[in-house]
């Protein structure tokens, strides 16, 4: 089974969601905008983690290679691949405190 994780990044936490190959919701959770606090949440998944996707922002120079450094398979996504997940009830949205996990069909959509 491949895993697939959206990170919704803040200048304070990170939202996580990582989804199965089915699309099946596996983690839901925020954790600090930490690159350590994102790889251990992360770990569990690693083995099998396909790929970790964020949007392009402020805080991807710093933090997109610190993610990378500690093996993760991350991509940076530009705003233009991610922008029909904005929509009512997505990030900024209701589930605004969970990001991407609104739909864990986006996940996978976004990187398959």
């Amino acid at each position: 089974m491949e895993y697939f994780c959206g990170l919704d990044i803040s200048i304070e936490t990170t939202a996580l969601c990582v989804v199965d190959s089915a699309g099946t919701i596996v983690c839901r959770v925020s954790v600090a905008t930490d690159p350590e606090a994102i790889y251990k949440q992360l770990k569990p998944y690693l083995s099998k983690l396909k790929r970790v996707g964020h949007e392009a922002g402020s805080l991807s120079p710093w933090l997109h290679p610190q993610l990378l450094a500690k093996g993760l398979p991350v991509v940076c996504l530009e705003t233009h691949h991610v922008r029909n997940l904005n929509r009512p009830g997505f990030a900024g949205g209701s589930d605004s405190e969970v990001g991407w996990s609104h739909d864990s069909q986006d996940i996978k959509q976004v990187f398959t």
